[in-house]
């Protein structure tokens, strides 16, 4: 929760300080993104912590092996959306924030197939805003310019966070 909050702290005072020039580091991006990524791993390890990994790997080889190559498949599509407007720096970390999502993504799809009950589907179902989210958010920034994005993104990503 703590650097969830100090990456959304960071994303706020980066709406007041000053414009970047051309060339210039945007440092507000680049540990806010940090910030994020560190969030939802702690998410992740969290509940690996709370599972059998061995039991699970034994009762769900199929849909891991199924996850793992949908994940490289959808981190490769989303991140080549953006390979030709951002820099080295920022597409790697785009990179590796969009492996991160999609990793929370997977974690809590066999966290629900192995435990099957409600706390695990409300987090399958705050995982998919999250993606969703994101996605929305990269279309909007990068790819359209409709209001509508805003909206949807903010619908996904700020009032279903408390799933």
């Amino acid at each position: 929760m703590v650097s969830f909050t100090l990456a959304q702290v960071l994303g706020y005072l980066s709406y007041y300080s000053t414009e970047l020039e051309f060339e210039q580091i945007d440092y507000y991006y680049y540990i806010a993104n940090v910030l994020y990524m560190i969030s939802y791993l702690f998410l992740i390890v969290k509940i690996l912590v709370q599972l059998n990994i061995k039991t699970v790997f034994l009762e769900l080889p199929i849909p891991i092996l199924v996850l793992i190559v949908l994940d490289i498949f959808c981190v490769s599509i989303v991140s080549d959306t953006t390979a030709n407007v951002l820099s080295i720096y920022e597409y790697s970390l785009e990179n590796a924030y969009n492996a991160v999502i999609m990793g929370l993504l997977s974690v809590a799809l066999i966290n629900y197939m192995y435990r099957n009950d409600n706390k695990s589907m409300l987090f399958l179902l705050g995982s998919i805003c999250i993606v969703f989210s994101d996605i929305i958010q990269l279309s909007y920034y990068y790819i359209l310019d409709d209001n509508n994005f805003n909206f949807i993104y903010s619908f996904f990503y700020d009032d279903l966070q408390i799933i």
